[in-house]
């Protein structure tokens, strides 16, 4: 009779568990999701961008996000939205360096104090372990009124420098433009990455006697030194469908600054609002996923 009783109790706990899911710590969830922050300047130079956790997919990952973006930029007023499509395509070695090959597409429109700017861009970035750009290759058209101007772009790593505080990496290359139809000679690009943020901490472009330099613009915090906190679970619904997420919120000093709804069948957040404050920026980024496929 003993052995009746707990053999019916066996089987009701194990019942009881039963469709229950394993709850995931924090670093679960970091490890988890991957993602490439929207580039938020106003330039094709500006669209190299680190990428997080992307050695950890498989090739043939495609994902496509929506991004809007509102606020203040370098002291204009803008809005922006974006559809930014990334694919795994492959893997390459770059001068000695193991990287992922990630295909991207940007369909960009800007509104600022100054006027409309509209932008497309496919291209191709080479990542290393860390996510950072090794090489990469861009075609852009940037359109601005009836004008259309296409330009290309080639960038690779080639060195490492402390740029006003940041150890950075060290990115250059040549930038074509089309205007008018006539081909401006290759002009120089120099980019400092701050390796902690993969964020553009200057960029100075040269096209014949004519230099634009940004100067120190400086990041945001890497969204891996914030603080993650794990909220409740919500059920959200995108043009990718209806997922039961985790809510996880990015707290600097106790404050929220930003929140993302992810799914443990998803490798890319479903949802994910940030804001991005710095001395010359404030801006509000709302990125949705509408398109996901892993092989």
């Amino acid at each position: 009779m003993k052995k009746i009783i707990v053999c019916v109790i066996l089987i009701m706990v194990l019942a009881s568990c039963i469709g229950q899911k394993e709850e995931w710590t924090v670093e679960d969830w970091k490890e988890h999701i991957s993602f490439m922050r929207p580039p938020v300047g106003q330039d094709a130079a500006s669209m190299v961008s680190g990428f997080r956790n992307v050695e950890d997919l498989p090739i043939g990952t495609h994902m496509v996000f929506d991004v809007e973006t509102v606020g203040v930029y370098q002291g204009t007023d803008m809005t922006m939205d974006m559809t930014l499509g990334l694919t795994i395509s492959g893997k390459d070695t770059v001068d000695g360096i193991d990287c992922t090959v990630v295909d991207i597409t940007i369909e960009m429109d800007m509104d600022t104090q100054a006027g409309s700017l509209g932008m497309t861009i496919t291209g191709k970035e080479w990542l290393d372990s860390t996510g950072a750009p090794v090489k990469v290759e861009e075609e852009a058209t940037m359109k601005i009124g009836e004008f259309d101007i296409p330009m290309s772009i080639e960038m690779e790593r080639t060195g490492e420098e402390l740029y006003h505080g940041h150890d950075c990496w060290v990115l250059t290359g040549t930038q074509t433009v089309e205007i008018m139809g006539i081909t401006t000679a290759g002009g120089e690009i120099l980019e400092y990455m701050d390796k902690e943020s993969s964020a553009i901490v200057r960029a100075i472009t040269t096209i014949g006697e004519e230099e634009v330099d940004t100067g120190y613009v400086e990041p945001p915090i890497p969204v891996e030194d914030l603080k993650w906190e794990l909220g409740n679970r919500e059920t959200i619904t995108t043009d990718l469908g209806t997922y039961d997420c985790q809510v996880i919120y990015l707290k600097e000093n106790g404050e929220t600054i930003g929140t993302i709804w992810a799914n443990e069948e998803i490798r890319a957040p479903i949802k994910y609002v940030f804001s991005y404050k710095t001395a010359d920026i404030n801006l509000e980024m709302t990125v949705t996923l509408v398109e996901y496929e892993e092989a």
